[in-house]
């Protein structure tokens, strides 16, 4: 032997075929869609809104949502246990102290009560003083006293279907 490493059967067809094959030069694929073909991203989806919905998980993040949950709780699973823990045995647990364990369970009732309930609505009882045209438009009205309550630092939200009364 000549310190040649011998070829498999393999690697001698692949050689063989090699030498043989026809080489056709590919054809360089335009990189710019061009309009009215094919090619043209508009003309394959109506209206040029293809893809995925806005607000709708990527595969990634519905793949990994699938996995966390097959595996482990749902985090608002663990968030019910422990609020729902008796104070004494959740503050053993975690070697704290009861107020301590009963504040983490407030604040775990406050993460799922979205979930669970709706919000109640809240009375805005508006009584102060407003300088208003005689004739202004309700978006007018409505501007002043948005004006007014980001002045005093009131949380205010009206919403379309509530009235401004004169009352």
């Amino acid at each position: 032997m000549s310190g040649e490493i011998p070829k498999s059967a393999v690697a001698r067809a692949i050689e063989e075929a090699r030498d043989r094959a026809l080489v056709v030069p590919a054809q360089q694929l335009p990189l710019v869609p061009i309009e009215g073909t094919d090619a043209d991203p508009k003309a394959m989806a109506p209206g040029g809104k293809g893809g995925r919905p806005k607000g709708s998980p990527n595969k990634r993040t519905a793949a990994m949502v699938a996995y966390l949950t097959t595996r482990y709780a749902h985090p608002l699973e663990v968030l019910a246990q422990i609020y729902s823990r008796p104070v004494d045995v959740l503050a053993k647990e975690l070697g704290c102290k009861k107020h301590e364990a009963m504040a983490l369970q407030v604040s775990a009732a406050k993460e799922v009560a979205p979930y669970v309930s709706q919000k109640l609505p809240t009375l805005v009882d508006f009584r102060g003083e407003v300088d208003i045209n005689e004739g202004a438009s309700k978006s007018e009205v409505l501007a002043e006293i948005r004006r007014l309550a980001a002045e005093t630092g009131t949380l205010l939200d009206i919403s379309p279907n509530q009235e401004v009364s004169d009352k």
